[in-house]
């Protein structure tokens, strides 16, 4: 007896993140801590079938220095627990993510995390927190757009006055 038989065969996708509002952040130099908009945040190992085997474990793996500032969440008691690169964090607390920027900082500070699935594939987002000047800010102009077709959503264009060589007051 000869059976024709079928091999099942999978392809592992890397975890895949979803659900953070930006991979920005914008804030004023010396202002208070800022969420890093990781509130939605989601993860999930890859295709349907590998969310139900596979486990998916994060950790962080990028941080600003010192100099720049600190990423903390805080715990059940609302103490600040400050992040260093390699620590393993859970999704809720990922979710409650916060930057305090350093005393006189202006400037860039990037923030990532990785996570890994059951097969060891991985995959990393990161978040950019670009603290701004009084003259940075001062620069900007924002530009509400009109509800063009009705459907409730308004654009917005924020203008970069000092760096924008076609910039026009108009």
């Amino acid at each position: 007896d000869w059976k024709l038989g079928t091999t099942e065969q999978t392809f592992n996708q890397k975890p895949i993140f979803s659900g953070q509002s930006s991979n920005s952040v914008f804030t004023l130099e010396d202002s208070a801590a800022v969420s890093l908009g990781l509130e939605d945040l989601e993860v999930s190992a890859g295709n349907a079938w590998e969310a139900i085997k596979q486990e998916v474990t994060l950790k962080v793996s990028d941080i600003p220095s010192a100099t720049e500032g600190v990423i903390f969440y805080l715990d059940a008691e609302s103490n600040e627990v400050s992040v260093s690169s390699g620590d393993a964090i859970s999704l809720s607390n990922a979710r409650a993510l916060q930057f305090r920027p350093a005393d006189n900082f202006s400037g860039t500070a990037t923030f990532a995390i990785e996570a890994t699935d059951s097969e060891l594939n991985t995959s990393s987002l990161s978040q950019e927190i670009r603290l701004l000047t009084d003259a940075e800010v001062d620069s900007l102009e924002i530009r509400t757009l009109r509800d063009l077709d009705a459907d409730g959503i308004v654009g917005v264009t924020v203008l970069d006055k000092l760096s924008d060589p076609y910039y026009n007051q108009d």
